[in-house]
């Protein structure tokens, strides 16, 4: 392919060739902000995070073997795997709690009898 063919018919401007392009992101964008409050599938939303506290426990490369589900391709664990770093950090600089009972996602508080048979 020619750099001649790749380039805007006469007349017409980079700003309004992409003009559609623009248009369909921004729907998107509005569609997931409006989508936003909404929780999500139950089951998927738990083995997402199942999946990401296990990356975060885990390295990466460990992962198939640690887990007992996972259909998904190995590219999106790695953004799991990413999250989860970022999940731990922020526990570790007390940003978010991760022992909310609350919170779906945080781990379990370790018990007095788990503590002392340590």
């Amino acid at each position: 392919m020619s750099a001649r063919t790749a380039a805007p018919a006469a007349g017409v401007s980079v700003r309004s060739a992409f003009a559609p392009l623009a248009a369909i992101l921004g729907l998107g964008l509005l569609v997931r902000l409006v989508l936003l409050p909404s929780t999500g599938f139950h089951n998927d939303v738990s083995a997402f995070e199942a999946w990401t506290l296990t990356l975060r426990d885990h390295p990466l490369w460990e992962f198939y073997g640690k887990t007992s589900f996972a259909d998904y391709p190995p590219g999106y664990f790695l953004v799991l795997w990413v999250l989860g770093g970022i999940y731990s950090v922020l526990g570790n600089l007390h940003v978010i709690s991760t022992t909310d009972p609350t919170c779906p996602c945080a781990s379990p508080p370790a018990t007095a009898a788990a503590t002392a048979s340590a």
